[in-house]
């Protein structure tokens, strides 16, 4: 079992070691990683929105991905994670990390304390012991020492290193500078633009010194492995053009390489992780939470049968797996798993073992089966660690559509899919393109028994960067069981020269029926199909999402903070004379009030709608052909006038002199996306509006300095 990962919860007691050292899936036999393989990734941090915008330098970095955490503080400081967690947080008042497992918006959900620490001490995050997972450290540049540890648990360093000869205004900088998949200390001298890097984490001078020349030597230092070859290299990253710089080779001597991240605001401090990885990388996620009604039965040794309260799941105990009368429950969970389907279920009592194996019987309908098949579906549960364990040799009913496992331990378990052709389905405009992908949730262990290789836990099958690639090439790729398609239903191309990557391109006309089936071919079993399902739209009538909205006071303090749940409605002819078509808000806004001086009071309050002529908000978006704003969009929306009461206070913080203040709900929402805009590529507070890559998908970020900040996400519907 790796080390360096964070203890989600323990046990009463362990599985037998012969139980979790099961074979892995058996069809994933002729899966592997390419030797090599390297998951790299930059970031520009805002902590005024508190999100992460995610490049990947292979990409060219245009349109970063803006990822958005959940309750972050404007103080705290940012690192990037892979393995054990994506993305941390560390407030530099408790010495605390609050780190986010899964790579997506969402809230922080760990938190690592870290005994010891330091006022003006400075986070950093690596893989200090090589395990492919990343743990967290500080840095004291007062002594150039730094402060590392491989468990995600709190307590003290589990190591110090200290770089000699620092100074106080030097900057840390880690990296696995010799390629052994050891990331190890470092730092950039801004006044001579020096690096001084080791290879070890002990105490000792700089292995090697370094320059990138030709840049100012005030940019802020990255490091990552900027080409894939399994090394690392410095870099710089320039606030004001939003833009890395880097040399490849480890000796004195300019640039090399160089990426722009558009949309990013200058005050983001910029991140960058990679992971040197010979064989797949598991990934930790989140403990899920209580979703459902719990059922119970009293079992003992006759053995017995309880069904979960949504019928998904039948536990069946054998006669002879307990001893004695014991009160056995199922309990529904949210479901983080990898390739999870539906719910989660926390089997009770938690770590209870048995003598014989009891079987888990899991449910599924056909939609369970977009994107995959039969064949792929199996059972995986949790581990102390939060990782995804495979389970070995699920046993697939397709009459009755049932797959059942064996365990002889309790603890959280997901009925989950192998592998599957993403998206399992999706929406796509008239001409527009989108990327599939056959991606696989559970890597296999290999032939050789000797191999340190993590047997059978779940991968990141969602994320946007995946090192697990498949050597069983894709056969055939088709629309409808058309070999590649043709002009009515859309045409399929492979990316990739084993296949598993392809170009879905829509038709110019909408087909009839709207819906297509793009298959790619598996060569597993005979012949293996893998169906998405995808759905062409001639025309967005209507957008469904959220939108987060931060309004910051003259002081810096967020005083509102607000997520509107909005659908967004067509109302005008799409050949206006502006050349954009229009929609009107309606859905409602959850908002946090905190002003200064006033008690802190949550609302909720109904989007206001208005009419054609007078609307409370609105949502433009313009043609991709249009002349002046191609690919443009802006939005502005807002609440009911409703009147809202504030009780606050004449002499705050004492709170002895009480008055009521009436605030009005119209004042909550957000303007131009949130940020005043005059028109596109205007505006002195943002510099430019949103454009969009496909207009059924409108996402992203954007920051008003001193005024406010908003993050969303709406996704065209079709008629």
């Amino acid at each position: 079992m790796p080390t360096g990962t964070v203890t989600s919860r323990r046990f009463a007691k362990r599985r037998p070691g012969q139980d979790i050292c099961s074979a892995a899936l058996s069809l994933l036999v002729a899966l592997a990683l390419a030797d090599g393989a390297e998951t790299t990734a930059v970031a520009a941090y805002s902590a005024a929105q508190g999100v992460f915008y995610l490049a990947d330098p292979n990409k060219g970095g245009a349109s970063p991905t803006p990822v958005k955490i959940i309750g972050a503080r404007s103080n705290w400081l940012p690192v990037l994670g892979a393995g054990s967690y994506e993305f941390g947080l560390y407030d530099p008042k408790t010495g605390t990390f609050h780190l986010r497992l899964e790579g997506s918006t969402g809230p922080l959900t760990r938190s690592v304390r870290f005994d010891g620490f330091k006022k003006g001490w400075v986070p950093v995050a690596g893989d200090w012991d090589g395990d492919l997972a990343y743990g967290v450290g500080l840095y004291d540049p007062q002594t150039g020492t730094f402060y590392l540890k491989n468990q995600l648990t709190s307590g003290p360093a589990d190591m110090t290193a200290r770089l000699g000869n620092t100074q106080a205004t030097w900057r840390p900088l880690v990296g696995d500078w010799d390629g052994d998949g050891v990331t190890t200390i470092g730092a950039y001298n801004p006044g001579n633009g020096q690096f001084y890097l080791r290879n070890t984490n002990t105490n000792g001078a700089a292995d090697l010194t370094m320059r990138i020349q030709g840049l100012i030597t005030t940019l802020l230092p990255v490091a990552a492995d900027w080409d894939g070859d399994g090394a690392w290299s410095p870099g710089l990253y320039s606030p004001a053009r939003r833009s890395f710089y880097w040399r490849n080779a480890l000796n004195s001597g300019p640039q090399q390489g160089s990426l722009k991240l558009a949309g990013v605001e200058a005050k983001a401090v910029p991140l960058a992780r990679s992971l040197s990885v010979t064989r797949p990388t598991p990934a930790v996620t989140d403990v899920g939470t209580p979703s459902g009604s719990i059922t119970e039965a009293t079992i003992g040794a006759a053995g017995g049968t309880l069904r979960s309260s949504n019928g998904r799941l039948q536990l069946t105990v054998p006669p002879g797996a307990l001893a004695a009368d014991t009160r056995i429950s199922i309990r529904p969970m949210t479901n983080h798993a990898h390739g999870g389907k539906g719910k989660a279920y926390r089997l009770l009592p938690d770590g209870q073992t048995f003598q014989k194996p009891v079987k888990l019987t899991f449910s599924y309908t056909d939609k369970d089966l977009n994107g995959t098949t039969a064949a792929a579906l199996g059972g995986a549960f949790q581990t102390p660690e939060g990782y995804w364990h495979w389970v070995d040799k699920p046993v697939v009913n397709t009459a009755a559509k049932t797959v059942t496992i064996s365990t002889t331990h309790f603890t959280d378990f997901s009925f989950v899919e192998g592998w599957s052709l993403r998206p399992e389905e999706a929406k796509v405009l008239v001409n527009n393109r989108i990327d599939l992908a056959v991606k696989y949730c559970y890597p296999y262990r290999g032939p050789d028994p000797n191999k340190p290789d993590p047997v059978g836990l779940g991968m990141d099958c969602d994320g946007a960067y995946s090192d697990l690639a498949p050597l069983v090439p894709v056969t055939e790729w088709a629309v409808n069981g058309v070999p590649g398609g043709d002009s009515e239903l859309g045409t399929v191309k492979a990316a990739a020269d084993n296949g598993y990557i392809a170009n879905y391109t829509a038709p110019a006309t909408k087909p009839t029926p709207a819906t297509v089936d793009v298959t790619a071919r598996l060569p597993m079993d005979g012949a293996t199909l893998l169906f998405s399902h995808i759905t062409i739209l001639d025309q967005v009538r209507t957008y469904k999402g959220t939108f987060y909205f931060d309004q910051i006071g003259f002081d810096q303090h967020i005083e509102i903070s607000s997520k509107a749940n909005v659908t967004w409605t067509q109302f005008n002819d799409p050949d206006s004379a502006d050349n954009s078509t229009a929609y009107l808000p309606s859905g409602n806004i959850v908002a946090d009030i905190t002003f200064g001086g006033c008690d802190p009071k949550r609302v909720n309050i109904p989007i206001h709608t208005g009419t054609a002529n007078r609307p409370g908000g609105m949502l433009r978006v313009f043609s991709e052909k249009d002349p002046q704003f191609p690919k443009y969009y802006d939005f502005s929306l807002e609440g009911e006038p409703i009147e809202i009461t504030l009780h606050c206070y004449y002499d705050y913080p004492e709170n002895k002199k009480p008055y009521t203040l009436l605030y009005f709900g119209s004042g909550i929402g957000g303007g131009g996306a949130g940020c005043p805009l005059a028109a596109p590529g205007g505006g002195a507070a943002s510099g430019v509006m949103p454009t969009y890559t496909d207009k059924s998908k409108l996402f992203g970020a954007q920051f008003c300095a001193g005024l406010s900040s908003a993050f969303w996400s709406f996704e065209g519907i079709a008629d």
